[in-house]
């Protein structure tokens, strides 16, 4: 499971993790960051070690995952999720099916009320 964090964003990246623990309660959930500044940060002030996506995923691969989804909390497209887009691209072949979900504000009808 995922380690412990204790910085400002915890309740909210906590509450995320809770609400999709609980809409998939048969999967397996794991954390990752594409931020190596965060990742960083995290290790040094805290001991806390987080797998960027493709660790995440290379790890899943290694231990015979082959349905995985990946949901990414990022309010907006940007060049931090378009990297997770390359690289579940190129772990696609490593898995018999493997998701990637959108960001909260990624159409025109997310902007419309």
């Amino acid at each position: 499971m995922a380690p412990a964090i204790t910085t400002p964003a915890k309740k909210n990246i906590a509450a995320c993790e809770r609400d999709l623990a609980a809409s998939c309660p048969d999967r397996t959930l794991f954390r990752a960051f594409t931020s190596g500044m965060i990742i960083r940060k995290l290790q040094q002030r805290d001991g806390i070690h987080i797998d960027t996506p493709l660790q995440a995923l290379q790890k899943l691969a290694e231990q015979g995952y082959q349905d995985v989804a990946i949901q990414s909390l990022h309010i907006i497209n940007g060049d931090e999720y378009e990297k997770i887009v390359r690289e579940v691209q190129s772990m696609r072949p490593r898995f018999q099916r493997l998701t990637l979900g959108a960001p909260l504000l990624s159409g025109h009808g997310d902007y419309v009320s």
